[in-house]
């Protein structure tokens, strides 16, 4: 009885050990599961089931030259009724890959949630973009069919904002591949750019149903002129309008003055870096032969050096320290930016372009 009870021990033991295992595994499975159920949900909040599409096929699409991947498709049920899908989509955000899934009802076409599926972003660039009282209630009940389609973003978190809005527009493309369902076409910037030799006046190249229209507005984006008068209704300059509204030009220059004693053209131009309620103002002093001889821009309300940002370090050196002086020194406006500071040196270096244009079209 001893010898059977010595050679059971372990054999006991081994198969308590493989049922904990197995267990474990369940366990994890349905626990896997549940928290799948938890982040789908917010994307689409009035479901009772969701079933992943099996043969799903990835789409790789280009949006505006940023590459998104649409990675898996989840019906949503009502009963037994299907009432909407759930797409994942994932691109790159500032941290790396960024997955976000959004879901639409069927029965009018409408995006009616978002959540994010994994992220490499920081704690602190979520908690900013989902703590802002306005991100999250405008993805309840978004019409695909809007003209303005798309994300407003979160100040302080651009790229991620953006990052979200390109996996939004692929994913209506997506959805419109599987259902039949009609992008309209709407109007699209062909170019847009400040009249140098009237600062108070944008021109805008505009493009509807293949045909081309140019539009003039001042500073305060009402409309000047319309050059094609198929485009001169008061259906299409509300439409021009309302489009020219959400797509205002933020970088151009605010004023020019010259010195007549040294024939120095002095620029004061308004970029947008990081913080879009705080544009960079950045002052440009352009000799007689149109090169820069001084470029001083004021990033004091950037904030790249927060907390937040641990890919900035203060051995990167500070964009409006480090930039301008080889802008200078190179004489153009694509150099080297600062490591951490992307979007701040972006906003400097949009600037010099800016400022190298117009010493092209009016000083030389």
């Amino acid at each position: 009885m001893t010898t059977i009870k010595k050679l059971m021990t372990p054999v006991t033991f081994a198969i308590a050990i493989v049922v904990i295992l197995v267990f474990g595994v369940l366990f994890s499975i349905h626990s896997n599961k549940q928290n799948q159920v938890r982040t789908l949900i917010n994307a689409y909040p009035e479901a009772r089931k969701f079933v992943e599409v099996d043969d799903f096929e990835k789409d790789v699409i280009d949006v505006e030259g940023t590459t998104v991947t649409i990675v898996k498709a989840y019906d949503v049920f009502s009963g037994k009724d299907k009432v909407g899908v759930i797409y994942v989509g994932e691109t790159e955000g500032y941290g790396g890959p960024l997955q976000i899934a959004f879901g639409i009802r069927f029965e009018n076409d409408s995006i009616i949630g978002m959540s994010i599926i994994s992220s490499n972003e920081t704690p602190e660039r979520i908690s900013k973009l989902l703590g802002d009282a306005n991100f999250l209630p405008q993805f309840k009940n978004k019409n695909l069919a809007d003209e303005d389609f798309g994300v407003d973003g979160v100040s302080g978190v651009t790229i991620t904002s953006n990052a979200i809005d390109k996996i939004l527009q692929a994913v209506r493309i997506r959805y419109a591949k599987d259902t039949g369902f009609e992008i309209p076409e709407s109007l699209k910037v062909i170019s847009k750019k400040q009249n140098y030799q009237n600062l108070n006046e944008f021109i805008y190249v505009l493009e509807f149903k293949n045909k081309q229209v140019t539009v003039k507005v001042n500073q305060q984006f009402e409309i000047i002129s319309i050059d094609n008068e198929e485009f001169n209704t008061d259906e299409m300059r509300t439409k021009i309008a309302n489009f020219i509204n959400n797509n205002k030009i933020t970088n151009y220059i605010k004023e020019v003055s010259v010195n007549d004693e040294t024939n120095v053209t002095t620029l004061t131009i308004q970029t947008i870096g990081y913080v879009k309620s705080a544009p960079i103002i950045t002052t440009v002093e352009i000799d007689s032969e149109g090169r820069i001889i001084s470029f001083t821009s004021n990033t004091s309300r950037e904030t790249y050096n927060d907390e937040y940002n641990s890919r900035w370090d203060i051995s990167n050196g500070h964009p409006n320290e480090v930039i301008p002086p080889r802008i200078i020194d190179e004489q153009k406006a694509d150099v080297d930016g600062v490591a951490g500071a992307t979007v701040t040196s972006d906003a400097i270096k949009a600037a010099a372009a800016i400022a190298f244009e117009y010493a092209k079209e009016v000083i030389k």
